[in-house]
């Protein structure tokens, strides 16, 4: 919906965009950061993931980013406020790799 303050429109969305342009740039992250470690030789704990990357790095991304905007659209209409959780949890996974890459430099 939107909401009309003195002419100007202001989308009530707006919010929620802001987390889903937040999801898709973590996913991205983690993606690039995952691709990153499977080539040092960190295995992926996800076996479907693992797959996709040993078939194609390509098809990994692609079903990556779909499989997100597919929930992340679900969720926006089933339950906007779920959005927060999954923003929190890709935070995580980002800080995850951020903390990895650091050891990885450091040579630990």
């Amino acid at each position: 919906g939107a909401l009309h303050d003195q002419g100007d429109r202001v989308s009530s969305d707006a919010p929620d965009n802001y987390k889903v342009a937040t999801l898709h740039c973590l996913n991205f992250f983690d993606a690039l950061c995952t691709l990153f470690v499977v080539s040092l030789g960190v295995p992926e704990a996800n076996p479907i993931m693992a797959w996709l990357i040993e078939s194609s790095p390509f098809a990994f991304i692609l079903v990556k980013f779909t499989v997100l905007t597919y929930a992340v659209e679900l969720l926006r209409k089933l339950s906007p406020e779920v959005l927060t959780f999954a923003l929190a949890l890709f935070m995580g996974v980002a800080a995850w790799h951020v903390y990895g890459l650091m050891i990885l430099a450091a040579g630990v």
